[in-house]
């Protein structure tokens, strides 16, 4: 009986390991991972590692540190941090041609599409050209994009060439490096950088570009010739244009006249000449605003002057009703109370009231007594403000 005891018990003690045996594989096999799994997951921890500090390289202009980081396995042509694209930014906003040349010759995308003035998000071509750094560190950046095959008259989302760059930071420099490029040249740089002999020797060839319309900085409508001379204050030039036969009933973006034009311009023997070619000076665009509504609050008190004294309607009402009072008022600063004063002595009356029964008056209580007196009592206060 001790026997048959015995060896039922042992079976039972046999199976009960075996089961146990088996419990311990299934929990080994699926609480932790097999050797290829940790061989993986340890490769993948020193890459991170490594993109990590070439991140940080990139950021500290620490162009050792980049290398080593790429020595061991870092890409700058992707990574788990964030889109290499931002680093490539890093680069050309910092000036470092180094770093940008080592992680071009290491793959990193020279078409990468970045954040740039005027396209928003575009080609890195446009970031390295609108970058604040001298013409010398751009020139060698862009000498690294060309080596690595980027086109120089490459076109933007929004239809911008680099070109466009130049003439929207008035950068004459910039458009003379990108013209011994290759880039296109005409009368559009010709016109905004003020180069009249070579303007000269343009229309001599071609009379009928005086007439016509060039490409826009921005989308839209295209200006004309005169339309950018006038809005860049170059005198010479928008005289030349409207002698060779450019018309003067153009409208450009948003309805404005060359009156209102001359006004942005700022330069008051052009809108005086605009005047006595007939040209209203109480034109409308397409805000209802008048060239004095419209540059009211950004403008010089000559160029308010002048254009008062060729009969501006110092009353005149744009959309919402804000007249050239009220829109000064709304962003008025110590420097300009010569413009309000001036605007009260050719008759601006603070009582008229916006769409929202607000008027001139109301918006003078939340500034320094003189201006609310100046208001109040023109006549009486008016040379009492300073």
């Amino acid at each position: 009986m001790k026997r048959d005891f015995y060896r039922f018990t042992l079976k039972h003690l046999a199976f009960l390991l075996l089961v146990l045996c088996i419990f311990l594989g299934f929990v080994a096999r699926y609480t932790q991972p097999d050797y290829e799994e940790q061989v993986a997951r340890a490769a993948f921890q020193k890459l991170q590692r490594a993109e990590i500090d070439l991140e940080a390289a990139i950021k500290s202009d620490n162009l050792a540190l980049a290398r080593d980081a790429i020595e061991r396995g870092a890409r700058p042509t992707d990574g788990f941090l964030q889109g290499r694209g931002d680093l490539l930014k890093i680069c050309v906003d910092s000036c470092q041609p180094a770093m940008l040349a080592l992680l071009l010759e290491h793959d990193a995308n020279p078409r990468q599409s970045v954040s740039a003035d005027l396209v928003g998000h575009g080609p890195l071509l446009f970031a390295v050209a609108s970058s604040p750094q001298p013409l010398k560190a751009r020139r060698e950046m862009l000498d690294l994009l060309l080596e690595h095959g980027v086109d120089i008259n490459t076109v933007a989302g929004n239809k911008s060439i680099v070109m466009d760059i130049a003439i929207y930071h008035n950068d004459a420099p910039l458009c003379d490096l990108l013209r011994a490029y290759g880039v296109p040249y005409g009368p559009r740089e010709m016109v905004v950088f003020n180069r009249l002999a070579e303007l000269k020797e343009a229309v001599a060839t071609n009379p009928e570009i005086v007439k016509e319309r060039v490409a826009p900085v921005y989308a839209g409508k295209n200006p004309t010739l005169l339309g950018l001379a006038l809005k860049h204050g170059h005198a010479e030039v928008a005289r030349f244009l409207i002698d060779a036969g450019a018309p003067l009933d153009t409208l450009e973006e948003l309805g404005a006249t060359p009156m209102h034009m001359a006004a942005r311009g700022g330069n008051p023997d052009m809108i005086r000449l605009l005047a006595e070619r007939g040209l209203d000076v109480n034109a409308r665009d397409d805000w209802n605003d008048t060239p004095l509504t419209d540059v009211i609050w950004r403008t010089n008190i000559e160029t308010v002057r002048t254009l008062l004294e060729v009969g501006a309607d110092v009353n005149a009402e744009p959309v919402r009703g804000r007249t050239a009072l009220y829109a000064l008022l709304r962003k008025l600063t110590p420097e300009r109370y010569e413009i309000v004063r001036l605007l009260i002595a050719a008759g601006a009356d603070p009582t008229i009231a916006d769409d929202q029964g607000v008027s001139a008056l109301d918006l003078a209580r939340d500034y320094p007594p003189e201006v609310q007196t100046l208001l109040e009592k023109p006549t009486a206060a008016a040379a009492r403000v300073e």
